[in-house]
């Protein structure tokens, strides 16, 4: 008996997971966190205690922004992560993989 496979289906597991993962990044100092679900929806966005009453406006702004800009930065490397797993990684090493993901955070490892 012949099956044929939906190639749309490991897509569409793909897109569950990315729907049930959470990335969560921080701004320097910690004092804005932003969690955003692996298609890079936004879920919440939390201030540090206090930090509204430490720190200028501009400053929050820089945070917000930096805490953000970390977060699509953590769901670049969460959706190609996620495109390796599905057997069609072409990289040679485990190494070369990683060094894949320092680069969507700007750095080598």
């Amino acid at each position: 008996m012949e099956t044929h496979s939906d190639p749309a289906e490991p897509r569409s597991r793909q897109d569950a997971k990315l729907s049930k993962a959470r990335v969560a990044a921080s701004s320097p100092k910690g004092v804005v966190t932003v969690v955003y679900n692996g298609h890079g929806d936004g879920l919440s966005l939390e201030l540090k205690p206090g930090a509204k009453q430490r720190y200028e406006s501009e400053t929050m702004a820089g945070f917000v922004t930096a805490a953000l800009r970390a977060a699509d930065r953590a769901v670049d490397a969460l959706r190609q992560h996620a495109v390796d797993d599905r057997d069609d990684d072409t990289r040679p090493s485990r190494a070369a993989a990683n060094m894949d993901v320092a680069r969507c955070f700007g750095r080598a490892t």
